[in-house]
């Protein structure tokens, strides 16, 4: 029997690619626990089912990623969470947004939803043109509001627009806008407006998605309005249905920091 203690090894060991264990493979399967660890070498396959169950394992889908190779990946994430915390400590002075644009297709995607057996769940593909609508989005990553535009480009004009709409939006509180380091997001112009608003940019690891928060939100958009949506013969019906979605945390959210995963303290603070 294993014990407890050596359980969190084992799950390190498949954390790692099986080669790194000396296994000609690149995938890992429930007996090649054998080779990588020498007490199990006795096991039954039932037992290492067991063991498996022990030590909270499952075999799931492998999924997609990129490492971001930013050096400075730390000190970013460092300079946004210390941005946070003032929010919190002073949320009637301090505002924290994540930001960053969303294409909608006219087109659906495909996802799973529930079908009658034997039947398909179609995604009805209009007989025109892949149009594409851009919205730029800005996420309060305290009160949950949502304040975005959308039009037929994403470009310098359209940004510098968002930013006065930010700062609108804010009154006189002191503004930091976190965003990606995409290239347009750092063009003369972009900076200029940003400093004429009085918007402080703090800026991402590059290549490092999951450190912004409004990426979910777009997930959100993605999972209930796009994939597998019917509206791609009327278009603007589907940019009708979009804009309904996020008008409704005009006003801000309590449930939408939580879901994008940031839940701070939420007393005191106000959605004006």
């Amino acid at each position: 029997m294993v014990p407890p203690a050596d359980l969190p090894r084992l799950r390190d060991s498949v954390r790692q690619p099986p080669r790194a264990h000396g296994l000609a493979r690149s995938r890992w399967r429930l007996g090649d626990l054998r080779a990588v660890r020498p007490a199990l070498a006795s096991y039954s396959a039932s037992g290492l089912r067991g063991l498996r169950r022990r030590a909270h394992m499952r075999r799931v889908r492998g999924r997609m990623w990129v490492h971001s190779p930013d050096p400075d990946y730390q000190p970013k994430l460092v300079r946004v969470r210390r941005a946070e915390a003032l929010t919190v400590r002073y949320p009637h002075r301090v505002l924290v947004y994540s930001g960053d644009e969303l294409r909608l297709h006219r087109q659906p995607t495909l996802a799973q939803t529930y079908a009658r057996s034997g039947e398909e769940a179609r995604a009805r593909l209009a007989p025109r043109a892949n149009h594409v609508r851009r919205y730029q989005g800005a996420l309060d990553m305290q009160t949950g509001r949502v304040v975005w535009r959308a039009g037929a480009r994403s470009g310098l004009r359209a940004l510098c627009a968002c930013l006065a709409e930010v700062r609108q939006a804010s009154g006189a509180r002191h503004v930091f806008l976190v965003c990606d380091t995409w290239l347009v997001h750092r063009h003369a112009r972009v900076l200029a407006a940003a400093q004429r608003w009085h918007v402080q940019l703090l800026w991402l690891p590059t290549y490092a998605p999951w450190t912004n928060p409004i990426e979910k939100l777009w997930r959100w958009v993605r999972q209930t309005r796009v994939h597998q949506q019917q509206d791609s013969a009327a278009f603007p019906d589907l940019q009708q249905a979009l804009a309904s979605f996020l008008d409704a945390f005009h006003d801000g959210s309590h449930d939408l920091p939580h879901y994008v995963g940031r839940q701070h303290d939420m007393s005191g603070v106000t959605n004006a």
